[in-house]
């Protein structure tokens, strides 16, 4: 079973920060109760976190905005942290997507 810590992160495109790209591969989509989650793990970094799908860019902290992006099976979206130091919320919004919104348990 994937481990969180086994997520390797991009290392940063630009100066102010890091980002992933990463596909949907749950059939049902980036829904409501995952993006309400991934929302909660947004929420957690110090600085701000956004989220890139279909030509547009939200903050990753709100719910509605992260559902307004229609992310489908298959879509693949950009996670972008402003500062680096939130490079463990970048970790844990990956392990998150790449289980199919499974959460992570203390002894995976």
């Amino acid at each position: 079973m994937k481990k969180i810590d086994d997520i390797e992160t991009v290392p940063p495109q630009t100066a102010l920060g890091l980002e992933a790209t990463v596909p949907i591969t749950e059939a049902s989509g980036l829904h409501a109760r995952p993006a309400a989650k991934l929302a909660a793990i947004a929420r957690t970094a110090r600085h701000r976190v956004w989220i890139e799908a279909n030509g547009e860019k939200v903050d990753a902290a709100s719910t509605l905005d992260i559902l307004s992006l229609g992310c489908n099976f298959g879509t693949n979206i950009r996670i972008l942290i402003e500062n680096p130091s939130d490079e463990n919320v970048l970790k844990e919004i990956l392990f998150f997507i790449e289980s199919k919104f499974q959460e992570k348990t203390d002894h995976a």
